[in-house]
């Protein structure tokens, strides 16, 4: 590598060895820079604030970033989700019903102006919505569960059911003894 603008020239050892330190402080920087965000995302979560990206039954108020505001529409689809599953005590069952009536998932844009959503409902979407705790006010980063700031749609009584349901399946598509 000869570079135009700095006198790097990869022929030579100190040159080679120029390279090696600028790309070990590059990996430096880009790991810091990682770890800042992570922290940041966690402190968020921490204080029940949303770190963004789209959540069914909800939307960001427009002017308070990292609060949710509960999207009535979308709402009572998370609700006949999670009604649902309990009465048939299937996410397939329940992404078939969803298909059957005709309920897709709604379409929203995207801040760079790009339309998403509108498609039936996948399995796993469905096993997604049913074992997310933001739909009991509550905000979850990797492992840990935080309250939010947030009202609930569902209540914590019928998600501990639904959750309770969704191990015992887990249990017996891997032959464990229920």
């Amino acid at each position: 590598v000869i570079s135009l603008r700095e006198k790097f020239d990869t022929s030579m050892p100190t040159g080679e060895a120029m390279i090696q330190l600028i790309m070990v402080f590059a990996q430096l920087e880009r790991k810091m820079t990682a770890e800042r965000v992570y922290s940041i995302m966690r402190d968020r979560v921490e204080r029940g604030l949303w770190n963004g990206g789209h959540i069914l039954g909800y939307r960001s108020k427009p002017n308070e970033p990292g609060l949710l505001e509960i999207d009535e529409d979308a709402a009572a689809i998370v609700r006949k989700i999670f009604d649902a599953y309990e009465e048939l005590g299937s996410s397939g069952a329940v992404t078939r019903m969803l298909s059957d009536i005709g309920i897709r998932y709604p379409s929203y844009s995207t801040r760079s102006g790009k339309q998403r959503g509108g498609n039936l409902f996948a399995k796993q979407k469905v096993t997604g919505i049913l074992g997310n705790p933001v739909y009991i006010g509550q905000m979850r980063w990797g492992d840990a569960v935080h309250d939010g700031n947030h009202a609930p749609i569902i209540s914590k009584e019928q998600f501990d059911r639904v959750q309770h349901q969704l191990e015992q399946a887990a249990r017996r598509r891997t032959g464990l003894k229920v």
